[in-house]
């Protein structure tokens, strides 16, 4: 296993004459901008993509956040590895810095030194002077997202922001991204008129907290939504918006000034994350806001916008966490058009590494227990421009065919 290398180089590097662009846990909007960015290098500097057993380099675009996502990681590597010992397995994405697997073929390339890419490959046109946005020409996909597979209609992604101003005791993003780093305001518009003119109808403002936005450039989210939708948005009811995430505190506080682009405006869906049903839960986690609040909002939204689709999590299982809080969060999860239930895990680094459980061995494997039941025989519709799911129980072990392939994928070729 290496670290990518300094300006100096190192051995076995140099332009690649094929690659084999792929993920596993892509999910956030960040990783995503990452993979689309990284697909746009290869074509712009005229390497050629092929399968695995062809490229001369294999780049797996990945996302460790949660302990299931870094098992899937892990076991995603150790098969490249064994399947492809003497080829150079470049890992990316969300938390990388740490070992996933130590290889003498694998080379890590965390999130927030994407120019390392550049000390590679030394490429004709630097990673910097690529663009993110998707240069597709179709809008379908499938896409393989941990267990789950679905057809969608793809949208047009723009980040607009990394960093969070929350801090939650068992959130890892603090670590990657300390603070809020926000596009300026005329670069998010220049991307979404680009979409506009390119023809796409589905668009995704992504961050880490769109709630967040302009903390760093002295503005916020509501300058963000009149710049957009007085903007490229404007007059086009043709158009569907995703926002993902919400933080929820920062969204309450603001939803009386946005409440108006969610009635006039086609925002068709959210991902707003309310994390557990119980307020003494939440104010372990740091999470600063209420959930009589929380739901006081999404009923507003259903009142202003009847079709808006509304996504999002709870942490179950979470240290402290009493039978009566598990079934409270339960309850609500009818309130929402999809939801993920997530079975709290320890992270380093976080205040609630060192938390104790209230509950034994055997009452969380219980709780695991009714989320998988849950998760499995839900009838759900992930995203706005999903069209199908399917859920898919992932095997013990890793095969390709459950590894994304983004050459494919961000091409807009159909797998």
């Amino acid at each position: 296993m290496t670290r990518a290398p300094g300006p100096e180089g190192r051995g076995g590097q140099g332009k690649p004459r094929s690659v084999f662009l792929c993920s596993r846990q892509l999910g956030c909007p960040a990783n995503l901008d990452l993979a689309t960015q990284l697909h746009n290098y290869v074509v712009e500097n005229r390497w050629a993509f092929t399968d695995a057993e062809s490229a001369d380099c294999i780049i797996l675009v990945s996302c460790s956040i949660l302990v299931e996502y870094r098992r899937g990681v892990v076991a995603t590597v150790e098969y490249l590895v064994r399947r492809h010992p003497k080829k150079r397995i470049i890992v990316t994405g969300c938390f990388v810095e740490e070992d996933l697997v130590d290889a003498p073929n694998v080379t890590y390339v965390a999130m927030s030194r994407r120019d390392d890419f550049d000390a590679l490959f030394e490429p004709a046109v630097r990673l910097r002077d690529v663009s993110p946005v998707s240069t597709a020409e179709e809008d379908q996909e499938v896409r393989s997202l941990g267990n789950e597979k679905a057809v969608f209609d793809r949208p047009y992604s723009v980040l607009v922001a990394t960093g969070c101003l929350s801090r939650c005791h068992y959130c890892l993003e603090k670590n990657l991204f300390p603070k809020v780093h926000s596009v300026p305001l005329a670069e998010v518009v220049a991307r979404c008129r680009e979409g506009v003119r390119k023809g796409y109808k589905n668009f995704l403002i992504g961050a880490t907290d769109v709630c967040s936005y302009g903390h760093d450039l002295g503005c916020d989210v509501t300058d963000l939504f009149a710049a957009l939708f007085s903007g490229p948005f404007k007059g086009r009811p043709d158009l569907g918006v995703g926002l993902k995430a919400l933080e929820p505190s920062r969204f309450i506080k603001h939803f009386p000034r946005l409440k108006p682009y969610f009635e006039k405006c086609r925002i068709d869906w959210i991902y707003l994350p309310i994390e557990s049903g119980s307020d003494r839960v939440l104010k372990t986690m740091n999470r600063k806001y209420r959930v009589a609040d929380f739901l006081r909002v999404v009923r507003e939204l259903r009142q202003a916008a009847p079709k808006l689709r509304i996504e999002t999590d709870f942490v179950i299982a979470y240290p402290t966490e009493t039978r009566e809080e598990f079934e409270a969060s339960l309850k609500l999860v009818e309130l929402f058009d999809h939801w993920n239930l997530v079975v709290f895990g320890r992270h380093e680094n976080t205040r609630a590494f060192t938390m104790k459980d209230e509950f034994g061995p055997e009452e969380r494997a219980r709780r695991c227990e009714i989320v998988r039941s849950m998760s499995a025989q839900a009838v759900r519709s992930y995203r706005p421009e999903c069209r199908t799911l399917q859920w898919v129980e992932l095997p013990a072990e890793v095969s390709e065919p459950e590894i994304a392939v983004l050459s494919k994928q961000l091409a807009g070729k159909r797998l």
